[in-house]
């Protein structure tokens, strides 16, 4: 399994948020900086990926709502996906 650790303590805004990931992540050149395209990238790894979020509070604070659906979308491609891990810290 491949882990990843991303801290998100400076991100405010949806677009940083999804640049971040396409920076730290090896998502498909396509990717559609969105929480669909990411559900579509985080189901479709078969190779295992462990994402560790760090500094979660202010990115929740920052992206309010967004934040919260893009922890939910996490917990939906994790019980699709059985080689995908996610962690919030």
């Amino acid at each position: 399994m491949t882990r990843y650790e991303i801290s998100v303590h400076q991100i405010g805004k949806e677009g940083e948020f999804h640049e971040l990931l396409e920076n730290e992540l090896p998502v498909n050149e396509y990717y559609g900086r969105n929480l669909d395209a990411l559900y579509d990238e985080l189901t479709a790894q078969s190779e295992g990926w462990s994402l560790h979020f760090f500094d979660c509070d202010e990115a929740e604070k920052a992206l309010g709502n967004y934040f919260s659906s893009f922890q939910r979308m996490c917990q939906d491609a994790e019980e699709e996906n059985p080689y995908l891990e996610i962690v919030f810290e």
